[in-house]
């Protein structure tokens, strides 16, 4: 005997959607070494005509996964990723630069050392406490410690 199961339009539609939607993207380090490589390639072109703003960068990175990758990435996605793996570089960053710590492993770490390599907020070139001041010259890379008299 054969079962014949009959959909409404609706329903249909409702499941077609869901389907459509995911929650959570599983990220492999090759999606990951592509989402850095785009961010690389058109983070400088925010701003300009083709590239407005940031909310158009994402899309724009979204689409180039989903149509070099064959998947089914949202732009909120990859920004969330992005975010992720800028806060997971900060911290192991800051890890290194404290003494007694135990060593770390960043993955990317030399995908996006290219990218915040000239920034302030992940590599700042003084950093001050009540005790000292310390200045990194960016020609060596090295610190150097300039003693200060505190009040």
């Amino acid at each position: 005997m054969e079962e014949i199961i009959i959909y409404h339009e609706n329903d249909v539609q409702e499941a077609s959607a869901i389907v459509k939607t995911v929650d959570y993207v599983v990220w492999t380090t090759n999606q990951t070494k592509v989402l850095i490589y785009l961010y690389r390639k058109y983070k400088p072109k925010v701003g300009t005509l083709q590239i407005r703003n940031l909310k158009k960068l994402w899309e724009l990175i979204a689409n180039e996964i989903n149509k070099n990758l064959l998947l089914n990435v949202s732009p909120s996605h990859s920004e969330n990723k992005w975010r992720v793996l800028e806060r997971g570089y900060k911290k192991f960053i800051d890890n290194q630069n404290k003494t007694g710590r135990g060593r770390k492993f960043f993955e990317f770490k030399d995908e996006i050392d290219s990218i915040f390599k000239k920034r302030g907020n992940v590599h700042p070139e003084i950093l001050a406490s009540t005790s000292k001041v310390i200045k990194r010259r960016l020609e060596l890379k090295k610190w150097r410690i300039l003693r200060v008299q505190c009040q």
